[in-house]
This record gives C-alpha cells, structure tokens and sequence, in this order.
C-alpha cells in the first residue's frame, strides 16, 4: 500500500493575485508532504491536518517533491533502483529496488554518510548507495500502487492549484509537472 498526503500552507489570497511569471518568479508552494508505504511513514513527524499554530508554517516544497516522486516512478519502468534524495535532509534518501522480475518493489527510507553524497548532484539516481543506516527498509510494494498513487496525488495537486488560481497552471514549474504526468500515463 502506497499513499501520499499534502497540505498546502501557503497565503492563499497572495497566491490568487499571480500571474503565471510571477508565479514561476514567486518560488516553490510549502506546505507539508507525507509519504507512505505499508506501515511506515516518510515526513510523518511535520504532516497534520489540524489547525495551525500561530508562527507555524509548511516547509515541505510540495512541487519538488512530487517532481522528485514522478522522474523515480519514470525511472522504475527502466531501471532496478532509483532512490530519491529529500530535499530538506540532503543524505536522506526513499529507495525503491524492484524484485527479481516482479511487480514489486521494496521500498525504504536510507541515510547516506556525507562524505558519499558529495559527489551527488541529482536529486533522483539509479546507482545503488551505500547507506550507513536507515528508517525503515525493505517495505514490500507494488510497483502498480506506486505509479497510481503518485500520478493521482500530483493530477490533485494540479487541480487544486488551479481552483486557487488558474494563472497558476500555466507557470513553467507546474506545466514540467503535468507534463511528467502524461509522459508516465502514455
């Protein structure tokens, strides 16, 4: 089982006032990002849907990591390993390794020393790494759960851009998204 939650937390009328180039000008949508395999959770500790404390604020950049989620899931079709670094934790890795000609794969949340991830400039790869530890590893999922939730999660993603502001969709940054999307749906 695969699933993913996000939260946008974001000044909304702020994000109704933008055009499309002020958008791509604006930076990235916060907010909060969780992802989910079986019973372990990735980014569990930020993500709630309760009411905000006052000063809280989202600091998952939700664009970024649906980007991040939809170039492994493209990759997967290919290759064996792909591992997707997070974005705020630079030698935290999620990993999926497909089985033996199957349709599942292990999924897992890996910490990488340092000094191994100096050279590393992606943000997805397909070379296994060498982790010194790990959150969970080896959780057992379907390929087919993964693509599904991850395009479904991002298409909503897009959607509820757009009902906040429809300029919002034709920005640079979110037509590489729904491109991505139909790439992985043809």
């Amino acid at each position: 089982m695969v699933e993913v939650k996000y939260r946008i937390i974001e000044d909304i009328d702020e994000l109704k006032t933008l055009d499309r180039d002020s958008f791509d000008r604006w930076g990235e949508i916060e907010g909060f990002f969780m992802i989910r395999f079986n019973d372990k959770f990735y980014c569990n500790t930020t993500y709630h849907e309760n009411e905000l404390r006052p000063g809280e604020e989202g600091f998952d950049l939700i664009t970024i990591w649906f980007d991040h989620f939809l170039q492994a899931v493209k990759l997967l079709e290919k290759h064996d390993y792909v591992a997707v670094r997070d974005i705020e934790t630079p030698d935290v890795f999620i990993e999926f390794k497909k089985l033996d000609k199957s349709d599942y794969i292990y999924a897992g949340a890996i910490f990488v020393h340092s000094k191994n991830t100096l050279d590393i400039r992606d943000a997805v790869v397909t070379t296994s790494l060498p982790y010194q530890g790990y959150e969970f590893i080896n959780e057992k999922i379907a390929y087919k759960d993964l693509k599904e939730e991850i395009l479904k999660k991002s298409f909503q993603y897009i959607k509820e851009l757009e009902q906040i502001n429809q300029e919002l969709i034709f920005s640079r940054r979110i037509q590489r998204l729904t491109a991505k999307i139909n790439q992985i749906r043809d």
